[in-house]
């Protein structure tokens, strides 16, 4: 099972398909608008729901949360790291890192238009309301290491 990320926002944002990146060959990032009649979309008050995928397609190349349990608190911190670290934990911490920062890229774009939501849940969970609400900075995509919990519904801040 694969955890889903989905952002609302008031103009769309154009997709964007998976293309190779540079480690591993592995497929990047990539935007697919989601259907009218889909569940998620009660999650949302925008005009314009999109489910973002990481390198990995889903939801689930956003997080690193392999490398805080190693020790690391924050993306700087395994920055610091990255010529230590074994070669598959480089290539999967550099692609993880990719996908983040596009996140945050596609976020920043779109809060030049108005407000963005970001809700992330388990593929399956989409039915389920979420557990609470934050606000999030844009910026904390990038530097944390695991920026976005399940069944959390995130506001966005410049």
């Amino acid at each position: 099972m694969c955890l889903m990320v989905w952002i609302g926002t008031e103009q769309p944002v154009l997709p964007i398909p998976c293309a190779a990146g540079p480690q591993l060959g592995a497929c990047y990032c990539g935007v697919r608008e989601t259907a009218a009649d889909a569940p998620v979309r009660a999650r949302f008050t925008s005009p314009h729901v999109t489910c973002v995928g990481s390198h990995e397609g889903c939801g689930c190349g956003f997080d690193s949360s392999r490398f805080e349990w190693e020790g690391f608190t924050d993306t700087a911190d395994a920055m610091a790291l990255v010529d230590a670290m074994r070669d598959e934990e480089r290539e999967e911490f550099l692609a993880q890192k990719h996908s983040r920062e596009f996140l945050a890229a596609l976020v920043s774009a779109a809060l030049l238009h108005g407000p963005v939501d970001i809700y992330m849940c388990w593929a399956g969970d989409e039915d389920e309301p979420p557990d609470r609400v934050e606000s999030i900075e844009a910026r904390r995509l990038t530097e944390c290491l695991t920026p976005l919990q399940e069944r959390v519904k995130y506001t966005a801040l410049g």
